[in-house]
């Protein structure tokens, strides 16, 4: 099923036929094409943050008063300056972007090679045949129940999009530069929003990711994966919230191997429990909805307003934290 595997079993099949240098020739083009697209990508996001990092200015002189202000309001805004750091912080370092975008992205591609090894299950061998089974009774499950298929799907979309280390390291990242984030002028709530803004981005990452999977291989309808992505988007606002509260508490700031800040961060891991916490609470209390026998639209309402006035008590908690919580880190 991997296009290049298929390219490169034609091409030596093929040998030097029309069919064969036509696959060689695909393979080849794709992969250079490929090539060249790492390498621009490399170059503005590893190697321009890497080298503004140690940047120095070869002359120095006194700047007055009309000219400073001219060049502050010439230049970015802060929100915008702290979400660009923050992407370059995340995407220049390999162990930060598998263990943080990447996830969103690996656990529903798990759940398409599943539906894949269910389409080839014709062959012998227990693999095939749980993929199979698992599969045919995810299907069968939700296609008995409209409410089902919702909150299934809603659930799938925010495990994908919010169980990751990414809100839960989102201090911890800056390792022993966090002090840049201390002195310069602009408001740690602005800066906290900033950064949610940028983890809450990978959550909407692996709710469309997720939900692309779930249209296509469970043949769930537009309309009830919109009414799932609405949840698991009320969701993750709360999730990357939490997640960030918990990791601004206790940052972990002396590192000098990147690993340590994300996969060896024990944030990360109460991160993750205070996901699970929060999601079974949301399960126990769909099950109780459920059975007072509520209307489904009464029930996914109700659902909805809570974890919206979850999720906006958790902003706001995390940015009266950031304005408290900054000054205090040493």
């Amino acid at each position: 099923f991997f296009p290049p595997a298929i390219w490169a079993t034609k091409a030596i099949a093929g040998g030097f036929s029309g069919e064969g240098l036509a696959n060689l020739a695909l393979l080849l083009g794709v992969s250079g094409l490929l090539f060249a697209g790492m390498i621009v990508f490399a170059e503005k996001l590893f190697y321009r943050g890497v080298i503004g990092l140690g940047e120095t200015t070869g002359r120095k002189r006194r700047l007055s008063r009309d000219e400073m202000s001219r060049r502050v309001a010439g230049g970015r805004r802060a929100f915008a300056a702290i979400f660009g750091r923050e992407w370059k912080i995340m995407n220049r370092t390999p162990i930060f972007l598998l263990n943080g975008v990447l996830v969103s992205v690996l656990l529903p591609a798990m759940f398409v090679l599943m539906a894949t090894i269910d389409r080839g299950g014709g062959g012998s061998g227990a693999g095939s045949g749980q993929g199979g089974d698992t599969m045919a009774l995810l299907r069968m499950l939700m296609a008995s129940d409209p409410l089902l298929v919702i909150l299934g799907a809603a659930l799938f979309m925010t495990i994908c999009g919010s169980i990751n280390g990414t809100a839960s390291s989102t201090f911890s990242r800056e390792g022993a530069q966090f002090w840049i984030s201390q002195v310069i002028p602009v408001a740690p709530r602005e800066q906290a929003a900033a950064k949610f803004v940028h983890s809450y981005l990978v959550a909407m990452l692996g709710v469309v990711t997720s939900a692309i999977v779930a249209g296509v291989f469970l043949h769930v309808k537009a309309s009830q994966l919109a009414a799932g992505a609405g949840l698991a988007l009320v969701a993750g606002v709360a999730l990357t919230a939490v997640g960030m509260i918990i990791d601004l508490a206790r940052p972990l700031l002396d590192w000098t191997n990147p690993q340590k800040a994300i996969k060896q961060n024990l944030n990360v891991l109460l991160g993750l429990m205070a996901d699970a916490g929060i999601l079974t609470a949301a399960f126990f209390g769909v099950k109780a909805l459920v059975r007072a026998k509520l209307a489904p639209n009464v029930v996914l309402g109700i659902v909805f307003v809570g974890l919206a006035a979850l999720s906006a008590v958790s902003y706001i908690v995390l940015l009266r934290f950031a304005d408290r919580r900054y000054r205090e880190i040493s």
